[in-house]
């Protein structure tokens, strides 16, 4: 679990916007923009997290929205660790 936020600034910064924002979905360039990381930098850390069931996605249209996983077993030990 430890090795989700450790390795990563990005990763750490993403989790940290999903976990304050968790009622809300953004699209991959929103994301990018609020955390100050190239789109394909903040694309592959997105795909790690939804690899690891932190995030999910859903394409509405042609946009694809993320947003953390709720359902996840560890949202709450990860969220005292982050924020």
């Amino acid at each position: 679990m430890l090795e989700i936020i450790t390795k990563s600034k990005t990763r750490q910064k993403l989790l940290k916007l999903l976990l304050l924002n968790k009622n809300q979905k953004f699209y991959l360039s929103e994301i990018a923009q609020k955390i100050d990381v190239s789109i394909g930098t903040t694309q592959r850390e997105l795909n790690k997290l939804a690899n690891f069931e932190m995030v999910i996605s859903e394409k509405r249209g042609n946009m694809r929205y993320y947003f953390i996983n709720k359902q996840n077993q560890f949202l709450n030990e990860l969220k005292k660790i982050v924020i």
